[in-house]
């Protein structure tokens, strides 16, 4: 099968993403989670699960957000732990006021940027990904950002997962459900699904209401890494007093 088209089995999924087979089963049964129930097991389209998961990210309660990112952050037995948000930005990766017009400047602004600062040697396959992506469904938010990523995990684009930021000088149409426009980007490239999915989640939480508004004034490169950073260690210790309970 292609990649497009590849199936896989519960545990093949609890695998990928580090999630125990009950967790999977509770999304099945309580978030819809799509997939295949055959001669009693369950079988999960990788394209269309990865899709569904992304979208059930954006579109999740503060509270659930929580839950799903503790779960896709608790590595399984072998598995590897990710960066967090700051670690794959860099004050170097951040791009302020740019003086862009429409949804294809900024794609391909966003790929330029990631390419002169040294993320990837491939310009071409980053945008055409990013594209399909697009024409799929906009990654544009309420509230005026967006989060773009490729279509499916490439991991031969770049040799470590990595995070930029842009924002324009005035907010641009890019499809978000309530028509507003948007003038925060972040382009997230990880190396695996489940990289994706933990930092799609962990911005998802970083970009509450405060942290938007405060990123649509900051002034300087390092007022955005420190807005960024600050709001993420606040989530880290939140967390860590969660697990010492």
């Amino acid at each position: 099968m292609s990649e497009n088209h590849q199936y896989l089995t519960t545990g093949e999924v609890a695998a990928m993403l580090g999630w125990s087979p009950r967790f999977i089963d509770s999304l099945v049964r309580h978030e819809k989670l799509p997939g295949l129930e055959i001669r009693g097991e369950w079988k999960f389209e990788r394209a269309e699960l990865i899709g569904w998961l992304e979208q059930k990210i954006k579109t999740l309660d503060h509270t659930h957000v929580v839950e799903l990112e503790n779960q896709i952050a608790t590595p399984a037995k072998d598995s590897e732990e990710y960066d967090p948000v700051t670690l794959q930005l860099s004050k170097a990766g951040i791009l302020l006021d740019e003086p862009i017009q429409n949804k294809a400047e900024l794609l391909r602004r966003l790929v330029d940027f990631s390419y002169e600062t040294g993320a990837i040697t491939d310009r071409i396959t980053l945008l055409d990904s990013l594209k399909e992506r697009e024409e799929l469904c906009s990654t544009a938010l309420t509230g005026g950002v967006a989060i773009c990523h490729p279509r499916r995990t490439l991991k031969q684009l770049a040799a470590k997962p990595f995070i930029r930021f842009l924002r324009t000088r005035r907010p641009i149409a890019f499809g978000a459900e309530d028509l507003s426009d948007t003038q925060l980007f972040f382009l997230l490239v990880a190396t695996d699904d489940r990289g994706h999915l933990q930092t799609l989640a962990r911005l998802a939480r970083v970009l509450d209401d405060h942290t938007k508004a405060a990123l649509s004034i900051a002034k300087s490169e390092h007022e955005v890494y420190s807005i960024i950073q600050e709001r993420e260690v606040t989530i880290n210790r939140k967390r860590q007093a969660i697990l010492s309970h």
